[in-house]
């Protein structure tokens, strides 16, 4: 399956660049996610914690970076399993970095192959999918710009949003995904989209 997201961040394109070059610094604007182990820049293991109504997931697995500098785009391949649920995920994550604002802001593009298996694969389907990159997406995208901001010696307000290393709380997207699958097939049965 295939997933497309933009966001665009009020910095620089090298600032951000630079702070995706950090593998665990990246990896703590994802709610849920940690890195355990570096091996040189390009290698990692880590652990993604997710709770599903009553269930938690524990993913455990590795990744590799790969980046160019030249059209400011670069890639993770990942790949992890759950052993509670017996199910596995695989990902390759594409980025491009964008200069747009004259230099003071970034778009982010990222598109997203990914496969599922095992019990988790028979709930992740299309809207619960999408829901939930929306949400990863507005998190991630704050986290960043939070990041950013520090690391530019600014400090702004204190958002509310959950941090790497917590459980990324994800069963209220079932509901949302539910209500909007109703409401889309409501308003295909009436000819309205």
């Amino acid at each position: 399956m295939r997933l497309s997201q933009k966001i665009s961040v009020p910095h620089p394109r090298e600032d951000v660049w630079d702070l995706f070059h950090d593998i665990e610094a990246l990896a703590n604007c994802f709610p849920g996610a940690k890195i355990t182990k570096l091996e040189g820049s390009e290698s990692f293991t880590g652990e993604v914690t997710a709770r599903l109504g009553p269930m938690r997931l524990h993913f455990v697995g590795d990744g590799l970076v790969d980046r160019n500098h030249g059209s400011w785009s670069g890639r993770l391949h990942g790949k992890g399993r759950d052993k509670g649920s017996n199910s596995g995920a695989k990902a390759t994550l594409s980025y491009q970095l964008i200069d747009i604002g004259e230099g003071s802001e970034t778009l982010v593009e990222v598109e997203a192959d990914y496969a599922l298996n095992g019990s988790l694969a028979q709930i992740g389907r299309g809207a619960i999918v999408e829901e939930f990159a929306r949400q990863i997406t507005t998190q991630f995208s704050a986290s960043l710009d939070e990041m950013l901001s520090r690391r530019a010696g600014f400090e702004g307000p204190k958002k509310d949003y959950q941090r790497s290393g917590r459980d990324l709380k994800i069963g209220w997207l079932l509901v949302k995904s539910v209500w909007v699958s109703i409401r889309n097939f409501f308003s295909r049965s009436l000819g309205k989209e």
